[in-house]
């Protein structure tokens, strides 16, 4: 995972992330609704409905076996957490085993496709980050917006410009996680 490179200061989001390793991550996920990981509890009362997965990911061990997760592969079965969520899982002989998301989440997603990806000198990158968010872009406009749950509310209240794009319609999002 690369990080804003201009940026003196690692914004705070980001610092969460450090110290990542990568470890395989096994979970189970719905193949109705595409979604994963499920609770492995749900997974067990109707097996063919779910499928075991693993993806490489990176993860930061924050101890008595919970884990935030740092990065995870661009288009995978890991539809249901993100970057910076928590998680508990169990150690195996491949890695870790997903036994159950950390609620309430700290940090609400949210996936746009843009024009081109967020500049770090932007006044959205900007905002973002000093809402103790972060944002990544792929394939040069599908980027992911993270931002603490209570910082959305300002977030959208603001009037910035984004990337020099106006909200709408250049601005899709595409996928909401909480």
């Amino acid at each position: 995972m690369s990080f804003p490179s201009d940026h003196r200061e690692v914004p705070s989001f980001y610092r969460l992330l450090e110290g990542a390793k990568p470890v395989t991550l096994g979970f189970w996920f719905d193949n109705q609704t595409f979604e994963g990981p499920v609770d492995p509890a749900t997974a067990k009362l109707t097996p063919e409905r779910y499928d075991w997965c693993e993806d490489e990911v990176k993860v930061v061990d924050l101890g008595e076996g919970r884990f935030r997760l740092a990065d995870k592969p661009d288009f995978g079965e890991l539809t249901e957490i993100n970057w910076g969520d928590e998680f508990y899982a169990d150690s195996s002989n491949h890695g870790l085993e997903f036994v159950l998301r950390v609620l309430p989440a700290k940090f609400r997603h949210e996936q746009w496709v843009m024009r081109g990806p967020i500049s770090s000198e932007s006044d959205l990158s900007n905002t973002i980050h000093a809402l103790g968010g972060g944002w990544l872009c792929i394939m040069g406009g599908i980027c992911t917006v993270t931002l603490p749950v209570e910082a959305w509310v300002v977030f959208k209240q603001t009037k910035i410009k984004r990337s020099g794009v106006q909200k709408s319609p250049d601005l899709k999002p595409i996928k909401r996680q909480q």
